[in-house]
């Protein structure tokens, strides 16, 4: 980008815009889910103690304000809204690690709650109530000291955050996008791609550096539509994509050039100290331990259903013999669960009991990997946790037990207790039960993780 292109761009209207687009893509996004109903937001409403029923009847209301939020947010913002926006931005990420998903799962949302805070920080507060509800404009966006370097390290978590959750394990999403375009063996470098653009957004002030780390912040979001994910999981990542772009223009707005810097090393020894750990300690038990393991017997297998279409949800009530009120199963998700049955045949694993929850998208993974199951409805609704511990327990006589549940529900009875995290569709957790309904996590078997044991 040329000098005059750059000042052009840092002009307060412009920069104005790109946070409005930012804030209002992100609540948008999220509020769409909200009426869509979404069932990975199940766990978060049973730790508030909010069962499956009565959540998806909050979800549409939930999701509605986010809406209305953004719409505000786009047309005309103000602070009250912006700090709504902040709030509920982080108590949203934050439910991740409390629910026992991994703590990068919340530094990597750091564009959601980081871009409408800095705004605020920007307009600066009020003395009286009519200064919080009046609508902001390009002139009340007053440049501080720390304002490049706040945004620089919100832009650096989320990337950081994205990284680490390839490499630390913690979650397959990345890989399993990537898979959609035949690129999943490259989800470790792509990984070490988002780390690099995280020091690089943390130090650049070329706007060719940053336009290219806001491309590949959009790039690879984008992968969730080509995974078969609906476009509002783009959409509600408008804050990742704004926060390089608002380091080109309030750089370019700042009048001491190099105030918002902070000394190289300190952020070199803070980038280390936070993800070194993490990375070092992600190397745990392999798949193929956990297969020979299996092969032994004496497990239980806790599986999610696998791949499912995500461009609808289950219609509230779920009738159990009708799949049109049901999410069901993708053309990937029906393979998937083939290869899963073929994949522990060619291992020798002795699966003697599947049982699966009464929805239909587990019953079909149970049917089309095993060709048999039985329903059990304890593998459904969070209310009847007991019952399910006593279930996923219960030492089988011989062989593995597969079971096809939810993840809120291993998140529920499961992760909570072993400190484990939640697989991916199609993942499952290799359990070893105890006695008084108690069992210790082994490892978790990702989908993918069985084709590439049985073939070597």
């Amino acid at each position: 980008m040329t000098r005059s292109g750059t000042r052009r761009f840092a002009n307060p209207a412009v920069v104005f815009a790109i946070f409005r687009i930012g804030i209002a893509m992100c609540f948008i996004g999220h509020g769409a889910f909200g009426i869509i109903t979404k069932s990975a937001w199940l766990p978060y409403f049973a730790l508030v103690g909010i069962g499956p029923d009565i959540a998806y009847a909050i979800m549409p209301i939930v999701g509605t304000l986010d809406i209305v939020a953004g719409l505000i947010g786009l047309i005309r913002p103000n602070r009250a809204v912006l700090v709504y926006m902040t709030i509920w931005a982080t108590w949203t990420a934050l439910l991740r690690p409390l629910t026992g998903e991994s703590a990068w799962e919340a530094v990597e949302r750091a564009g959601n709650y980081g871009v409408p805070l800095i705004m605020l920080l920007l307009v600066g507060f009020p003395r009286n109530l009519r200064g919080w509800i009046a609508g902001l404009r390009p002139a009340d966006l007053r440049l501080t000291t720390h304002s490049v370097m706040a945004i620089r390290v919100i832009a650096a978590a989320l990337f950081v955050g994205h990284g680490m959750l390839a490499l630390s394990g913690a979650t397959r999403s990345f890989a399993n996008n990537l898979d959609a375009i035949g690129l999943s063996h490259l989800s470790e470098a792509a990984a070490i791609v988002d780390l690099l653009f995280a020091v690089a957004v943390l130090f650049a002030r070329k706007a060719s550096i940053l336009l290219a780390a806001a491309g590949w912040k959009f790039a690879t979001e984008a992968l969730w539509v080509a995974a078969g994910f609906p476009l509002w999981e783009v959409i509600e990542r408008g804050g990742s994509y704004v926060a390089p772009l608002l380091i080109i223009g309030l750089l370019a707005m700042s009048a001491r050039r190099g105030s918002a810097m902070i000394p190289r090393g300190a952020i070199t020894a803070a980038i280390v100290v936070a993800f070194f750990p993490q990375f070092a300690g992600a190397q745990a038990k392999g798949p193929e331990s956990l297969v020979q393991q299996l092969r032994n017997g004496g497990l239980v297998l806790a599986c999610r259903h696998t791949h499912t279409d995500r461009s609808r949800g289950d219609r509230q009530p779920v009738d159990f013999g009708d799949r049109s009120t049901q999410r069901n199963l993708s053309a990937r998700g029906e393979q998937d669960a083939r290869d899963l049955g073929e994949h522990m045949r060619r291992l020798r694993i002795d699966v003697t009991e599947v049982v699966s929850s009464p929805f239909a998208r587990n019953t079909e993974t149970a049917q089309f990997a095993f060709g048999r199951f039985v329903i059990d409805s304890l593998l459904y609704g969070s209310t009847r946790r007991a019952g399910t511990r006593e279930l996923i327990a219960r030492v089988p006589e011989r062989g593995v037990r597969i079971l096809f549940t939810h993840g809120y529900m291993l998140n529920d009875v499961v992760t909570a207790r072993t400190g484990g995290r939640i697989p991916e569709e199609g993942g499952c957790m290799v359990l070893r039960p105890g006695a008084q309904a108690d069992v210790t996590l082994l490892g978790v078997m990702e989908i993918g993780d069985w084709g590439r044991v049985s073939s070597r």
